[in-house]
């Protein structure tokens, strides 16, 4: 994950070794001069601890990671209540408290942090993170209906004026498929709209094009564009 400014790079590895694993998050200047590890060990076993790049301040002087246990949950979309933030002026590293939820998003600008309720039926939330004024926003009636829907894996636009979501509908813990849905909210007229849904397959956002387009991936890798507005796919953006 590379910094607003292209001077540093956040890469999170997993490492087999003869005995156990190694698994280390390094966050390194572009130009070579500099290198943090804020993670970095060797365990044995499962229940490993896995760093996951989040975010990157737009001055690029703070990165910010989550530490979470791999795998064990019935829970599609995990609860966080903290990630931890580096500082890349000194290497240190410091807890970055959280609303409790799913799907933390900070937007490109630094001003909001985008989220799902932890409870069900989900709702997404918007918090300014200057005022602390935070908003919730209820689901459309066909997933608020369902006492099992999750929403996560939250994503903005390089605007930061939409974020695109995702919803997964079943009993997690059960041999059940989920049913997975995609939504966009905009901050302009607070409108959620449905853009894909009642998907056997899992999806989730990778690429927001500044056109407009969003690039979607499924469970198997296949991946194809839509028009954020609409849902409907779209032809590849020129370049990608």
């Amino acid at each position: 994950m590379t910094s607003p400014d292209g001077g540093w790079v956040a890469t999170a590895s997993f490492e087999h070794l003869d005995r156990g694993y190694r698994v280390r998050l390094v966050v390194a200047a572009a130009d070579g001069s500099r290198s943090w590890s804020p993670v970095d060990y060797v365990g044995h076993g499962e229940g490993y601890t896995y760093p996951s790049p989040r975010y990157w301040s737009p001055d690029s002087r703070y990165f910010y990671f989550d530490e979470h246990v791999a795998g064990g949950s019935c829970d599609f979309f995990i609860v966080q209540h903290t990630w931890r933030r580096l500082d890349v002026t000194s290497g240190e590293v410091s807890d970055y408290p959280l609303p409790e939820g799913r799907g933390h998003a900070i937007s490109p600008d630094g001003g909001f942090l985008a989220y799902a309720s932890a409870e069900t039926p989900s709702q997404l939330h918007l918090r300014d993170l200057s005022s602390g004024l935070d908003q919730a926003f209820d689901l459309p009636p066909d997933l608020s209906s369902l006492p099992t829907t999750q929403a996560g894996r939250i994503m903005w636009d390089p605007t930061s004026s939409s974020l695109v979501f995702v919803t997964a509908s079943s009993d997690f813990c059960t041999d059940v498929r989920p049913v997975f849905g995609l939504l966009t909210y905009r901050r302009l007229d607070g409108r959620l709209t449905p853009l894909l849904s009642g998907s056997q397959d899992w999806l989730f956002p990778t690429v927001w094009d500044p056109g407009g387009s969003i690039l979607i991936q499924d469970w198997n890798g296949k991946t194809w564009w839509i028009d954020a507005a609409t849902g409907e796919k779209v032809p590849s953006p020129s370049g990608s």
